[in-house]
């Protein structure tokens, strides 16, 4: 039962690893987007 949980949560980890470089770019991204609006709308 325990290297069930186990099994689980690497997955769940290895899951993040990948998804979280996503969301930064996806920050980094949505920043610039709005950075460039600024420059465009002052």
């Amino acid at each position: 039962m325990k290297s069930k949980i186990l099994l689980s949560y690497n997955n769940t980890y290895l899951c993040i690893q990948k998804c979280v470089p996503k969301i930064q770019t996806d920050v980094e991204r949505c920043k610039a987007v709005k950075t460039l609006f600024k420059g465009l709308t002052s």
